[in-house]
């Protein structure tokens, strides 16, 4: 690892990169560089947005692909095959749910946030709600 990154971080830092590029889960590695949150998840992630710390791990991927020479066009070679030649149903359906999400074909997941901040008084809401029912039997009256 560069002396310049190592400079940036501090030692827990520079012990949770080390262990994320070993291990590739970045809460698990938080929890190892010995770090005490109650949302290791967050704290990870956070970590993980930080520029240096992006920089070193394209820097391991790139050393990672030249070595190995397993690459993205690799993977979808690989992938394909499997997509055609697997003897399960489950496994040909699965590498070609992997393919999709690595070109990025796949449907983005939906999220509803409930959560709705409304400024209103109660008694606002009570005539609100009662200008609705009142409407709403008004409605069924004439039907």
């Amino acid at each position: 690892m560069p002396q310049n990154i190592k400079t940036k971080l501090n030692p827990k830092q520079l012990l949770f990169l080390q262990t994320y590029l070993k291990i590739g889960n970045a809460t698990k590695a938080l929890q190892l560089a010995g770090y005490k949150t109650k949302h290791p998840d967050k704290v990870a992630s956070n970590l993980l947005t930080k520029s240096y710390m992006k920089a070193e791990i394209e820097k391991s991927r790139e050393k990672s692909i030249a070595k190995t020479q397993v690459d993205f066009a690799w993977k979808l070679t690989k992938l394909k095959e499997i997509a055609l030649t697997a003897t399960k149903h489950a496994d040909r359906i699965s590498a070609i749910e992997v393919m999709n999400k690595m070109q990025g074909d796949n449907a983005p997941e939906k999220h509803h946030n409930t959560n709705i901040n409304v400024d209103v008084t109660l008694a606002d809401a009570r005539a609100i709600s009662e200008q609705y029912f009142n409407e709403y039997q008004a409605k069924l009256s004439k039907d």
